[in-house]
């Protein structure tokens, strides 16, 4: 993915962070990273939802896929997340429309959102683990799939090397790494 090398940081690993992105056959870890990223553009705080992050990764899948009418392959899950995106909201594309997101925060009922919410669970199951992997690659070599998710979230949990935790239902980004990301973020967000 990254054909401009990454800016260095002299306490961050980059290698791994162009690492991610490695092994890629869906979409899933582009977007994630971009939500990451936009949650850190938004908000001051490093601690972000897994909810939130969904939210942010929907709103910025819709527009290829529904608009846009782009295909991402057909093992990507996000076009039936656009689809129902679509039934429940007539987007508002105007120039001084609200974004996207704060569409689908205002104009969604908690139903429908909960319904957003676990067609994005699938996913939420598997990509924040996976994202940060290469990370760990060493300590996860070899282990059976069922049992590398547990494995990552304990090595996250108690290593600064990875870009985040998780935590309850969140990830935690670490202060280095959300200055890095902060940043840097106009390059992560187009390469």
């Amino acid at each position: 993915m990254f054909d401009i090398p990454l800016p260095e940081d002299a306490r961050l690993d980059i290698a791994k962070l162009t690492a991610v992105f490695g092994d890629t056959t869906n979409s899933y870890k582009f977007y994630w990273l971009l939500a990451i990223l936009e949650s850190l553009e938004i908000s001051s705080n490093n601690r972000v939802t897994l909810r939130e992050l969904s939210l942010l990764m929907m709103a910025g899948v819709w527009y290829p896929l529904d608009y846009f009418k782009l295909s991402f392959g057909k093992q990507d899950g996000f076009k039936p997340i656009a689809d129902t995106i679509s039934s429940y909201l007539t987007v508002d594309n105007r120039p001084t429309a609200p974004s996207l997101l704060a569409q689908l925060k205002l104009s969604l009922s908690s139903t429908e959102l909960e319904m957003l919410y676990k067609q994005v669970g699938e996913l939420l199951r598997w990509v924040p683990y996976r994202f940060i992997r290469p990370f760990f690659a060493s300590e996860t070599r070899g282990l059976p799939e069922h049992k590398v998710n547990g494995r990552i979230a304990e090595l996250a949990a108690t290593s600064a090397r990875a870009p985040y935790r998780l935590t309850n239902g969140a990830i935690e980004i670490h202060d280095a790494w959300a200055d890095y990301l902060r940043s840097h973020s106009s390059i992560l967000g187009v390469v």
